[in-house]
């Protein structure tokens, strides 16, 4: 005679729930972080994702320009091409394509939630002081472009103090 792993109906009900809020924070995470993407995009920026750099960390590292987005294709459709990929890279500034003067603090908090971003360029954009407050989120941000801005040596300072592995130009 075999034994069946057997459960409640309470443990069932408590495994769903967990799963439910697992995949609601993360849904509401991607959701921020694609209107953040769309808003860079929307100004003529130019965004890059983890997937294209190979080797990253190593003295070896390039950059895959044909590289595919993870994920399964039909999920990618459903979902967004970049779902399941990091921006890593954000470049904004004065260029006949692009429109940095229309970026300021509001959408400094909405790239806040991008993480894994390494390199951010905001030349000639708006934001100020206050905006930098919000890439303070961006622990992993290894330099950062403010030539042109309104933010002030204070304000660097501040940014610097709490992200000090970051090279700030501005």
């Amino acid at each position: 005679m075999s034994r069946r792993f057997q459960f409640s109906l309470r443990t069932l009900l408590i495994v769903i729930l967990i799963a439910g809020i697992s995949l609601g924070i993360h849904g509401s995470r991607s959701m921020r972080k694609r209107q953040a993407t769309a808003t860079i995009e929307r100004l003529g920026g130019s965004i890059e994702y983890d997937y294209k750099w190979k080797g990253y960390g190593t003295s070896r590292q390039w950059y895959d320009y044909r590289a595919e987005p993870p994920g399964p294709v039909w999920l990618r459709r459903a979902l967004g091409e970049n779902y399941f990929a990091e921006p890593v890279e954000i470049q904004l500034f004065a260029d006949p394509k692009m429109h940095p003067e229309q970026f300021g603090d509001r959408e400094a908090a909405q790239i806040a939630v991008c993480s894994e971003l390494q390199w951010l360029v905001l030349m000639d954009t708006s934001i100020t002081d206050a905006g930098l407050r919000h890439l303070r989120a961006l622990t992993k941000l290894s330099r950062l472009d403010l030539e042109g801005t309104r933010v002030t040596e204070a304000g660097v300072a501040e940014l610097q103090r709490a992200l000090p592995q970051c090279k700030v130009f501005h």
